[in-house]
């Protein structure tokens, strides 16, 4: 008796297990609708000198290769030389560096990608490779990060562009900072959750695992870990026992589940012009009173008194009228299938949402890229 009670015992847990698991599968946690302010990308740059290449350089007819490869070489080895001296060096050129540090940072011995691009007219980077080169944060008086050297990869569609993969090797860490001078973080919403509603969300999901009455001593005038900014941020307070451990709280925050259905929020149309892509998020409702394109037009076929049904009378109208019903708004989504059904060309569907849009007639958000 005791064994199957037991067994009855062990299966409910199981089943309270798995219901509790599926429903966290289809949650959401704040780390997919935002990211953590301090941890954008940057980058490091240089001007630095592609040599060995094949009469495809720009130097002679450009002074500032000659000037810098007169430097170069003053520096290493012959201090007399000029520029002038270069005037016949064709298989130098001056390029621009570039290095992206990703939003994790980077530690020290780390070698990164460098993206080389000429500055003067050199024809084609092949065969070259990047002479060693000192590379500096965006700003000025930046001290050196890293230095940069290797074969540079050439990009076959431009050849005066490519990559010294892994090319730059860092000198310096680089670390993520997240804390703000009062010991606060910032979680910044993605453009397509920010909202008020879903700020306030996020900010009252954080102050529930991290009651306020368990950090009163620290949480000060606002009574609160986590409070809305605005559509875009919420702030969170450190507690102190995690000042040291800033990470290990990030990823506990980062880590809190939202029920999707509370962050929904506004129905959205996405539009890509170039793909000739229409995304709906949503139930998208519209209200127009009728739709006018070059593209979509209507056969209506009337007999005549005298025509048979062999030899009906054919007309064509561009004007398409849309009755909602029950004189309710329509469904974007129906209005599609429609197009789709009648073979509207995907760009004039683009064109007639985005005409129906401008009126104010799509009650969504609409975004266009």
């Amino acid at each position: 008796m005791q064994s199957k009670m037991l067994q009855k015992l062990i299966a409910f847990c199981m089943l309270v297990g798995l219901i509790l698991t599926c429903s966290n599968v289809h949650a959401v946690q704040i780390q997919d609708i935002t990211r953590i302010k301090g941890s954008e990308s940057s980058v490091i740059i240089a001007n630095g000198l592609v040599v060995g290449l094949n009469g495809t350089g720009d130097g002679g007819k450009f002074d500032a290769t000659n000037r810098a490869l007169a430097q170069t070489i003053a520096h290493l080895t012959d201090e007399t030389v000029t520029a002038s001296e270069m005037s016949k060096s064709k298989n130098v050129a001056l390029v621009a560096l570039t290095a992206k540090i990703p939003a994790s940072g980077v530690r020290e011995g780390d070698e990164i990608d460098v993206t080389v691009s000429a500055i003067g007219s050199a024809k084609s980077l092949e065969n070259g490779r990047l002479f060693l080169t000192p590379m500096i944060g965006p700003y000025q008086n930046a001290p050196i990060f890293a230095y940069a050297q290797g074969r540079i990869h050439v990009n076959p569609d431009n050849p005066a562009t490519g990559v010294v993969y892994g090319g730059a090797a860092l000198t310096k860490s680089i670390m993520t900072n997240f804390l703000d001078e009062y010991g606060n973080i910032t979680l910044i919403l993605d453009e397509q959750h920010a909202s008020m509603d879903i700020a306030v969300l996020i900010a009252e999901q954080i102050n529930a695992v991290y009651s306020p009455d368990e950090y009163a001593s620290e949480v000060g005038v606002t009574g609160v870990i986590a409070w809305a900014e605005g559509a875009k941020s919420v702030k969170v307070r450190v507690p102190q026992e995690y000042r040291h451990h800033v990470p290990q709280f990030l990823a506990k925050v980062q880590s809190i589940y939202i029920p999707p259905d509370f962050i929904r929020g506004q129905a959205k149309v996405y539009i890509n012009t170039t793909t000739e892509t229409i995304a709906i998020d949503g139930a998208v409702q519209f209200s127009p009173n009728g739709i006018s394109h070059k593209g979509l037009k209507i056969a209506l076929i009337t007999p005549a008194p005298k025509a048979s049904e062999f030899n009906p009378t054919v007309e064509e109208q561009t004007y398409l009228a849309l009755m909602p019903k029950d004189n309710k708004s329509a469904q974007l989504q129906d209005l599609i299938d429609i197009f789709n059904q009648i073979k509207v060309p995907t760009k004039d569907q683009i064109d007639i949402i985005k005409a129906i849009h401008k009126s104010g007639n799509i009650h969504a958000k609409v975004i266009i890229d």
